[in-house]
């Protein structure tokens, strides 16, 4: 990560802006999926006992067939909870997409963001795990740069990370970010300083 913490230093100089990169593992846990994929597997052994029974009557003891739903059940809990496909498939996009925001909004007041002189901070959150990216601004920067911006930013980095280009999607969104400030009048006082930290964090 020393490649991205040098690209926030290169790109602060001259704004007034400050861009914190978090890389988070995951932005939840998911423990509900657990339980869906228990039920769906249980579901799932259910119909195939019942369609044994009615199409292949008393081929197998009941006592074994019994043991189908059970077992079933028990491999989709094991699915969700330990198969990240089958956590991704459970938890859903639109609740994937809640919790990596859900988990930037907390990153940003974890991580103090908003501790800038002039409420010119940056977010870009990675969320591993769910695969979605998050850039939020600080009011003083939001008060001149709009929603559309940030979510170009998102498919910049997006994009990379898709390739499998993490620490150049970091650098790239990285620098976007500069641009928007640059283009946004967010020059560097005579007396700026470095207020937040350059390494990623997670």
């Amino acid at each position: 990560m020393d490649r991205v913490a040098k690209a926030v230093a290169d790109a602060e100089k001259g704004i007034s802006g400050e861009i914190v990169v978090v890389v988070a593992p995951a932005s939840d846990t998911y423990p509900d999926g657990v339980w869906e994929g228990a039920v769906y597997g249980f579901a799932l052994g259910a119909g195939l006992l019942i369609a044994i029974e009615l199409f292949r009557p008393l081929l197998y003891p009941l006592a074994a067939l019994l043991s189908a739903p059970v077992a079933c059940g028990g491999a989709g809990f094991l699915l969700a909870r330990w198969c990240p496909p089958a956590i991704r498939l459970l938890a859903g996009a639109a609740r994937m997409d809640e919790m990596a925001r859900r988990g930037a909004a907390e990153a940003f007041l974890a991580k103090e963001v908003f501790r800038t002189r002039e409420r010119t901070g940056i977010l870009i959150y990675v969320s591993l795990f769910e695969r979605r990216v998050v850039v939020l601004g600080d009011s003083g920067i939001n008060a001149k740069v709009g929603k559309d911006e940030w979510d170009g930013v998102v498919a910049t980095v997006s994009r990379a990370l898709h390739e499998g280009r993490m620490t150049d999607a970091l650098i790239e969104g990285v620098r976007s970010c500069r641009s928007i400030l640059e283009r946004a009048g967010f020059a560097a006082r005579p007396d700026d300083t470095n207020e937040l930290p350059d390494r990623p964090r997670n």
